[in-house]
Order: structure tokens, then sequence, then C-alpha cells
């Protein structure tokens, strides 16, 4: 049984990777895309992150439970700090999808498809989101091998989210203002629909 449950374990730390790639990719293509029509097909990853992170939650919440009170690891400050985590990623996860959905349907009420991609679906904090919660994730697998103190535990939790969130919230900054810089009016949906309204 413990077996068992080791190995559904393994598959919930897999299946919340798999959400966090998915999110990047759909980040990542949400950048490259001109217009929301071209930003459309992108939005699946994220309809997908939202089935993927709470199946992950609660596969890692129930099998990390069992895994620790039959080994009887709760007392230990790696273990205490790690499922909070885990909650928190997933959640945040789960949260930013549904902004990203959100964003991109009150654009498109405002404009036709066709218009310029907006600032808010190239927000710089997406991508420095994601890359904290990549790290932390990351951090969790490095405890959870190497299992230090509590101290330890957050001290390496917490400073990768925070350098991986940080140089992501930069490099996505940069890319988002190269992309205003090359969009005809920039990246505003207003500026780019007046002329065609004062025309008709």
């Amino acid at each position: 049984m413990r077996t068992l449950f080791l190995f559904m374990h393994i598959v919930g730390v897999l299946i919340l990777f798999g959400g966090l790639a998915l999110e990047a990719l759909g980040l990542r293509q949400l950048r490259r895309s001109g217009t929301l029509s071209e930003a459309a097909p992108w939005l699946l990853p994220f309809s997908l992150t939202l089935r993927l992170y709470p199946v992950a939650l609660a596969v890692l919440l129930l099998t990390g439970g069992y895994l620790a009170s039959n080994v009887g690891v709760w007392q230990f400050g790696w273990v205490r700090i790690s499922m909070p985590t885990l909650v928190i990623i997933a959640v945040v996860g789960m949260i930013a999808a549904v902004r990203v959905r959100r964003l991109y349907q009150s654009l498109l009420n405002a404009a036709r498809t066709g218009a310029v991609l907006d600032r808010p679906l190239r927000a710089p904090w997406l991508a420095g989101l994601l890359g904290a919660r990549g790290a932390a994730a990351l951090g969790i697998v490095y405890v959870m091998v190497s299992k230090p103190d509590g101290v330890s535990t957050l001290i390496v939790i917490v400073s990768a989210a925070a350098l991986a969130g940080a140089t992501a919230t930069v490099l996505a900054g940069r890319s988002a203002k190269a992309a205003t810089d090359v969009s005809p009016g920039g990246s505003d949906i207003e500026d780019y629909a007046a002329p065609n309204r004062q025309e008709a």
C-alpha cells in the first residue's frame, strides 16, 4: 500500500509540473500573438490547467498526507512547509488561468478578434507568478530529497521563488515592450480601433 501511495504521489508531482508546462506554453504563445484571433487557440492550455491543477492538488494532498502519517514525518519542517506551498502553487495557477480567460473575453467584447493584442494578456506579472511557482515546485522536490529543517526549507523555497519570479517578470516585461514597439499604433485596442471607427 505504501508503494502504491508513493507512486501516486510521484504521479501527482508530474501532473503539477505538466500544468506548469502548459501554462508556460500558453503564456509564451500569447506574448507572441499579434491579434486576439491569433491568441484564441492558446487559451486551451489554460483550460487544461484548470483541470490538471485540482487533480494534482487532490492527489498530492491525499497521498502526501497518508505517507506523512504512515512514516511519521508530520513533525518535520520540510513537510509542514511543503504541503501548504503545494496548495498555494495549484490554487494560484487556477486563479491565473481564470484571470487570463477573463482578460481575453473582456478584450473580445471590446473589439473585433482582429484587434491588436492588448497589454493585459502580455502582463509581466503573469510570467513572474509562473516562474515563482515553478521554482517553488522544484524547491519542494529538492527539500523532499534533502529533508532539511524548517528554516532551511523556507529559505530554499522562498529564495528560489523570489529569484525566478523576479527574473521572469523582467524578461517578460522586455518581451512585452518589444511587442508593443512593433505593433501598429501600440498594443492598445482603443488606439488601434479609433481610426477604424472614424472611417465608419
